[in-house]
């Protein structure tokens, strides 16, 4: 076998050297990709997990008053009561969802007997003229939640009382006991399933202050 001269010898040197610096390069930029990825997928999970608060800070909670034209829930939010006469809902009973074509929240009573009867409150979305009065101040933290979860693919599932994506991330929701309700995340691959926008109106949920 003919031994390599010393150009030779130098020439494979330099092209050894120059394979193992493109190499380490790739794996770099894998790594940076990836680390990009990674955080992207973070930071959308940080918002999935926002809006599942903002959502069931009002779901699922229950009426523990009506007066001074509020709806004042277990866990200390609170709604504007706009209509008097278009509010059938009482205390005991357990917020649900909203139904944004007849621009009521539903809310579910249990009766002695274990019957539930679901009964509605008018809550107009923000578009509404009626938040145009200057008569309140609507909180859209609900309505940004809704939105974020339905352009993201997130179903509800009441059985389980979990969110789940189509990437497979799921979040668990624990029993609010008067609170704001416990968020446990699992599963998921990377990357997102799509981006956060405002969506239809804005369904309020929580105005603090009666008076705009």
């Amino acid at each position: 076998m003919t031994s390599l001269t010393w150009s030779q010898k130098i020439a494979a040197t330099v092209i050894i050297a120059l394979v193992a610096v493109g190499g380490y390069g790739i794996v770099q930029s894998f790594s940076g990709e990836q680390k990009a990825m990674d955080e992207a997928k973070n930071n959308q999970d940080n918002a999935t997990e926002k809006a599942i608060g903002a959502v069931e800070s009002i779901r699922n909670q229950k009426i523990v008053s009506t007066d001074n034209g509020k709806i004042a829930l277990e866990n200390g939010q609170t709604l504007d009561i706009v209509d008097n006469n278009r509010n059938d809902c009482q205390v005991g009973d357990i917020i649900r969802d909203y139904n944004a074509t007849t621009e009521n929240f539903s809310c579910e009573r249990m009766s002695s007997n274990g019957v539930s009867t679901f009964h509605p409150y008018f809550y107009p979305y923000i578009g509404n003229p009626i938040w145009n009065t200057g008569r309140y101040t609507p909180n859209t933290n609900f309505q940004n939640g809704v939105s974020h979860l339905n352009n993201n693919g997130y179903n509800y599932d009441s059985t389980t009382k979990s969110y789940n994506a189509p990437n497979g991330t799921k979040f668990d929701i624990g029993p609010a006991n008067g609170n704001s309700p416990t968020i446990k995340r699992s599963g998921g691959g990377s990357g997102t399933t799509g981006g956060e926008s405002g969506g239809h109106g804005g369904i309020k949920g929580g105005s603090t202050n009666g008076n705009g």
